[in-house]
């Protein structure tokens, strides 16, 4: 079973595989909560050989998906232009806020495939000491800290809009201190 929630945002899923390979014994779990920005439908899919996927849906429930799930799930497939004009625009901004955070003193960007950038902080700085996601809490702006993991903050990518917000409170924050 490969987990390929994020695999729209890189393009290199193993779909073609699996559907060439029709006795594989491999699942792709796909869901709908990323690329399609429909995390509140809750929806998901598998692909893999009609036989395999057959043994597994016995696994499911009666009636799952709900209906309106399943509907959000029909329109969203068919209105695939608009999905795939948000996808580029959510990759085009990625690229954008990952090159000026990088450009930021302290800030250590790691290469993502995904709809968030994990950030590294220079802890031996004087800024990496001080409290950046409490910080920009309080000017409204939620990044996540990594469980386990003080220096690393979890940023996903938002509007362009959004993402200067968040690029001016860094840079307040990095470049005064």
């Amino acid at each position: 079973l490969v987990d390929e929630a994020y695999v729209d945002f890189s393009g290199r899923g193993a779909e073609r595989e699996v559907l060439a390979r029709s006795s594989a014994d491999l699942l792709l779990l796909r869901t709908f909560s990323k690329a399609f920005s429909a995390a509140g439908v809750r929806l998901g899919y598998l692909l893999g050989a009609p036989d395999l996927v057959g043994r597994v849906s016995r696994l499911v429930p009666p009636y799952h998906p709900d209906v309106f799930a399943a509907v959000a799930g029909v329109v969203l497939l068919r209105r695939r232009d608009v999905f795939e004009e948000r996808l580029a625009a959510v990759i085009a901004e990625r690229t954008r806020l990952s090159a000026e955070l990088a450009g930021l003193p302290g800030l250590e960007v790691f290469p993502s495939q995904a709809n968030f950038l994990l950030v590294g902080l220079d802890v031996s700085s004087e800024t990496g000491g001080s409290d950046l996601v409490q910080t920009l809490s309080e000017r409204g702006i939620l990044v996540r800290r990594i469980a386990g993991h003080a220096h690393l903050m979890r940023i996903s990518v938002g509007t362009h809009e959004e993402d200067d917000r968040l690029i001016e409170a860094l840079r307040e924050q990095l470049v005064s201190s």
